[in-house]
């Protein structure tokens, strides 16, 4: 059993730190990582980009490639969430066995909490459409139709994962 030694900060910029780590009633909106595995496609790359303009102001982009399997190993994940603050994340790669590959997970008290794995049949990124760009702070509409969604167990997580991932806070939003 390992004790953890309780410092107190030194300086203002560490007590701030201390104090944003701190728990809450009202807790901070999560932030998410979203990296790219050892290999991963144009497809999925420009799938991240774009998952990132819709999370902008609270996501972080890692553009280097890491070589990390979730499912075996996810310590060094938690480790870029912990430096990062992140609790939720995003994970493109792409293999021969598992092409076009996104994994979504939450991080909870520095450990994974759940992942989901999703695979990309085709994908047309935001620049195959003639609008304007995304705009920060875009609420996307989610609709999960049919009564399966409530019936197992294994859907009513991946609802609320999804829910977590795409939710926008409104007392940080500018509107």
């Amino acid at each position: 059993m390992s004790t953890t030694r309780i410092k107190k900060p030194v300086t203002r910029r560490g007590k701030r730190f201390l104090d944003e780590r701190e728990p809450k009633t009202i807790e901070n909106p999560k932030k998410t990582l979203i990296m790219e595995g050892r290999k991963c496609s144009n497809e999925i790359r420009q799938a991240l980009k774009d998952l990132y303009l819709f999370k902008k102001p609270l996501a972080s982009l890692m553009r280097r490639n890491n070589d990390v399997t979730l499912f075996e190993d996810a310590t060094p994940l938690e480790q870029l969430a912990k430096s990062n603050d992140c609790q939720l994340f995003m994970f493109g790669s792409s293999s021969k066995k598992r092409p076009n590959n996104l994994i979504l997970g939450r991080i909870y008290d520095e450990q994974v909490l759940d992942m989901v794995e999703f695979g990309i049949k085709e994908y047309k990124s935001l620049q195959d459409f003639k609008n304007e760009k995304v705009s920060a702070f875009v609420k996307p509409v989610i609709v999960f139709n049919g009564y399966k969604w409530k019936l197992t167990e294994e859907l009513r997580r991946l609802r609320s994962l999804l829910l977590d991932m795409f939710h926008i806070d409104n007392k940080i939003s500018p509107y």
